[in-house]
Formats: structure tokens, C-alpha cells, sequence
């Protein structure tokens, strides 16, 4: 093969922009887009909706703990109360179960205020602290008050009631009434909050769904793009894999998966290897776009010449390999490779005013 003229050729391993990828580049930056957009509206229904639960969550459980710390402070003024109901039943009608009572109320308290200790806030241990000091106080005075009665020493009992009890229980009933007010008020402040919680988690639970519908049908639709783009490169892919991707004919993989379908049938086959001579001397000469262009060529006449069911396959390099099917005898398979020699005869024209 001889070159007669040095011209010029349109490349044609190169890459070259076409309508399928600038229709990629868009789907991928819409695709691009749609995910930003798609992050954005998760992470807004996922802040919401964790919020929601956990601002929910928080309000009851305050709630509820307001409302038991109200009810203990409410069980320690109705001991309280009792207490001081048993001490003036006592002056009028003393006995063993009166006291017995008595005491029974002092534990009740006690108790009450264990519970405060408990469920109650920071504040709350030193309020039973003070509470238990002067309870104790109050309880001594009531020992004193009730020796007095038993000794029936009514100007005592007065003295002491006015002097020590009385006061006593004064300071008690003031203390455990004002923390269970203010526990009181603190139970209906979170009930408030835990309500418009509730009511704004309403309100806003129409537009989270409408959100989440938009969410799904632009899911469905990026899902939908996705996989056309995914079939495309599927396809694709299974195509580059099995051709080369210059000349477009079978590669080395599907040669030998047409080999291997050959010999496992066991039909006679014909194997041609085809070597282009002096092809260096081109590709050092005139360039590799030119080699590429005549590479080219070279497949489309071998593609040409053949047989419906052969199979021409570029090995590498200006290396091509023809297998020929069903070939029993050695004259048909010559007659092959005559046609491939006849179809090499004229000149190779890769460009206006060149010749190979």
C-alpha cells in the first residue's frame, strides 16, 4: 500500500458532542437540581417532624411532671390539714387514737414531702428542707400540747396553742399552699405550651403531606429519568464492552465468546487473521488520525465481504480476525480469504485528494 498524497481527514476515534449527550448534560443538571431540591425538602419534613415529636414529648412530660409535683404538694397541705384537725379533736376528745392519727397524718406528710424531694425541680429540695425543720418543730409543740391536755392544764394548752403550735402550723400551711399554688400554675403554663404545640403540629401536618405528595411524584419523575438514563448506559455499556470502539466491530471479548459458542456446537469454523502490513509507516507519516481513518475503512470492506453469520473482529492495533461458520472443508475457507485479498485492491481514499 503506497500513499500518494498528503490531504486531510475528519478524525474519527475522536470524541465529538452530540444531541444525546447535550440531552445527558441537561437530565444530569436537572437531575442535579432535583436532588438539591429533594435534600432540602427532606431535611424541612425531617427538622419538622422530629421537632414536633420531640417539642411534644418534652411539653407532656413536663406537663406531667407539674401536674404530680401539684398533687404531692396537694397530698402534703391535706396532711398538713389533718393535723392540725386531730390537735384540736385531741383537746376535746383526747385518747390513744387520736394520736395514733396524729401520727399517721406527720408520716402521710413526710411522705408527701419525700415525693416532692422526688418529682420536684431545683427549688423544690430546699422548700422540704424548711418544711421538715419547722414540721418538726410543730410536732414537738404538739407533744408538749398534748401532755398538757392529759394533764388537764387548759391555761397551758391555750399558752402553747397560741405561743408555739398555732404559729407553727401558720408557717407550714402558708409554705405548702404557696408551693402548691406555684406548682399548680407551672402544670397549667406547660399544658398551654403542650396545646399550642399541638395546635400548630395541626396546622401544619396539611402542608407536610402536601409536601410529602410533591416529594413522591418528583421522586417518581427523577426515578423515571434515572432509569432511561441507566437503560441507555446499560446498553451502552454492553455495547462498549463487546465492540471496539473505533472501527464499531466485535472486540476481543465477543470474538472469544463467538469462538467459544463454536467449539461447543462442534460446526466446523474458520479462522482468518488479517494484519495490515507498513501500517506504522503511516501513523509515523501522516499522523494517527489518518491510521484511525484507514483502520475505518479497513473494517467496513471486511464487513462488506463477509457471510451472514461471520464475524469480523478487531483484535488491536491493524490486527482483524474473521471467523468464518460452518466451514467443513479447506476450499470454502480460501475462497474467504481470496475475497478478503480482492476487497484490498483498491485504493484506500480516507480523504479528498489521498490515496492508500
Amino acid at each position: 500500500m503506497t500513499v500518494a498524497e498528503h490531504g486531510r481527514v475528519r478524525p474519527q476515534g475522536g470524541s465529538t458532542t452530540t444531541n444525546a449527550d447535550h440531552a445527558n448534560t441537561r437530565t444530569a443538571w436537572r437531575s442535579r437540581a432535583a436532588g438539591v431540591a429533594l435534600v432540602l425538602v427532606l431535611l424541612s419534613v425531617s427538622v419538622f417532624a422530629v421537632w414536633a415529636s420531640q417539642a411534644t414529648a418534652s411539653a407532656a412530660a413536663d406537663a406531667a411532671t407539674a401536674n404530680v409535683l401539684s398533687d404531692d404538694y396537694s397530698d402534703a397541705a391535706r396532711a398538713i390539714a389533718a393535723e392540725e384537725s386531730l390537735e384540736r379533736k385531741y383537746r376535746l376528745e383526747p385518747g390513744p387514737s387520736v394520736r395514733e392519727s396524729f401520727a399517721g397524718s406527720a408520716e402521710a406528710l413526710a411522705s408527701a414531702l419525700s415525693r416532692v424531694r422526688r418529682d420536684g425541680g431545683p427549688l423544690d429540695p430546699a422548700i422540704v428542707d424548711r418544711l421538715t425543720a419547722q414540721h418538726g418543730t410543730y410536732v414537738a409543740s404538739i407533744g408538749h400540747l398534748f401532755d398538757a391536755v392529759d394533764q388537764h392544764q387548759p391555761a397551758l394548752v391555750l399558752h402553747l396553742d397560741a405561743v408555739e403550735t398555732d404559729p407553727a402550723f401558720g408557717v407550714i400551711e402558708k409554705a405548702v399552699l404557696e408551693a402548691s399554688r406555684t406548682a399548680h400554675e407551672a402544670g397549667l403554663g406547660t399544658l398551654a405550651r403542650l396545646q399550642d404545640i399541638e395546635t400548630l403540629t395541626r396546622n401544619l401536618t396539611p402542608v407536610v403531606f402536601v409536601a410529602g405528595l410533591l416529594l413522591a411524584a418528583l421522586l417518581a419523575s427523577i426515578n423515571r429519568g434515572h432509569r432511561r438514563l441507566l437503560v441507555a448506559e446499560q446498553a451502552r455499556a454492553v455495547h462498549d464492552a463487546r465492540h471496539d470502539p473505533l472501527t464499531g466491530l466485535p472486540n476481543r471479548n465477543q470474538l472469544a465468546e463467538r469462538l467459544d459458542l463454536a467449539l461447543r456446537t462442534g460446526t466446523g469454523t474458520g479462522l482468518l487473521l488479517v494484519d495490515l502490513d507498513r501500517f506504522k509507516e503511516i501513523n509515523d507519516t501522516f499522523g494517527h488520525r489518518y491510521g484511525d481513518e484507514l483502520l475505518v475503512q479497513v473494517a467496513r470492506r471486511l464487513a462488506r465481504e463477509m457471510r451472514p453469520g461471520d464475524t469480523v473482529a478487531r483484535l488491536g492495533g491493524d490486527e482483524f480476525v474473521i471467523v468464518c461458520e460452518d466451514l467443513v472443508e479447506e476450499a470454502p475457507a480460501f475462497a474467504v480469504a481470496n475475497r478478503v485479498l480482492e476487497c484490498f485492491a483498491a485504493p484506500f481514499a480516507p480523504d479528498e485528494g489521498v490515496s492508500i
